[in-house]
């Protein structure tokens, strides 16, 4: 059919020019339906190819669904995702193809960091161990009038892990025996050592720590005399850069207080009664009651006295 009308077209195009040009609406006409024609033929062509079944199609399609799926999961998405990640991870690759100056610029920065913490922290450690020798000396001749002259206290410095602080950790070591080897004062040293040692380090440490409230509880058990006296003494000079309290039962160190309060029981139960004051005589005769007992004597006063006046005069001459 198709060489049919290509044949008549062809006839009517060699005959027109007979006929004086009344043929030619009729080979135009002809020409575009020749046309249409050969455009629907393609079209038809196009849906009997797309009407042809491949068998293994379906099954590609499938494999590719399956991969699309497991790469979803690998990269915790959607299949429907895929494409944004896609474009993500291609964006941090490149990321990383430019970090490498980044990386070189960084670190440098970090060596020079390091080496500037390096010579801050050497700088820290030696004046550390220049203060742990002066603060060793300072000890050494306070502990002797604490009845301590025979324990050693030790400041040790050792190397730690680099830290804010530096690289260094600090202790404090003591020997209270002769011959002993040193330990942390917090387990060689017994209650009343602790107390002592710990005054012995205020005082040394005094005009670093002033505005400091302390506070000794029985400090001076166990000893007495002398050895009570210089513990007064020294919570007196304490007293004069950190407030300091002070519960004691010697009358050799209350003497030295500036301000004495009296706490009194009732019935020899825990719980307090009454906390007061005391000044003046009532002062001097409390301190007579620590030293003599219960009952108050003439001569127990007249040694509250001296012991008061004594105490004052002590501290006068050591500041």
């Amino acid at each position: 059919a198709d060489t049919m009308m290509a044949d008549a077209f062809r006839w009517l195009e060699n005959a027109r020019d007979a006929f004086d040009g009344s043929l030619d609406d009729c080979v135009m006409s002809l020409e575009r339906s020749m046309a249409e024609l050969d455009e629907a033929c393609r079209a038809l062509d196009r849906v009997r190819s797309d009407l042809q079944f491949d068998p293994l199609e379906l099954e590609r399609v499938e494999e590719r669904l399956f991969r699309l799926r497991e790469v979803a999961r690998k990269h915790a998405t959607t299949p429907s995702e895929l494409n944004d990640r896609l474009h993500q991870l291609i964006g941090q690759l490149q990321a990383l193809d430019q970090s490498d100056g980044e990386a070189a610029l960084l670190a440098d920065a970090v060596g020079s960091r390091q080496k500037t913490y390096d010579r801050l922290a050497g700088d820290l450690s030696r004046r550390r161990k220049q203060a742990g020798e002066q603060l060793d000396g300072s000890m050494s001749r306070e502990l002797a009038p604490l009845k301590l002259g025979q324990a050693v206290f030790q400041t040790d410095i050792a190397t730690s892990p680099p830290s804010a602080r530096g690289h260094d950790d600090v202790a404090f070591t003591v020997a209270t025996i002769p011959g002993a080897a040193p330990g942390p004062i917090g387990r060689i040293a017994s209650g009343g050592e602790l107390s002592r040692f710990l005054l012995a380090l205020k005082l040394c440490l005094a005009s670093q720590n002033t505005g400091q409230c302390l506070i000794f509880d029985e400090i001076d058990r166990g000893v007495g005399g002398a050895t009570a006296d210089a513990i007064g003494l020294r919570l007196r000079r304490l007293a004069a850069s950190s407030q300091t309290i002070v519960v004691t039962h010697s009358p050799q160190v209350a003497a030295y207080g500036e301000c004495h309060w009296v706490v009194e029981r009732i019935g020899g139960r825990t719980v307090t009664a009454r906390a007061r004051r005391v000044d003046g005589d009532e002062r001097r005769d409390e301190i007579a009651r620590m030293l003599s007992g219960r009952l108050v004597t003439d001569e127990s006063i007249i040694a509250a006295d001296a012991l008061i006046r004594k105490s004052s005069e002590a501290f006068e001459g050591s500041r």
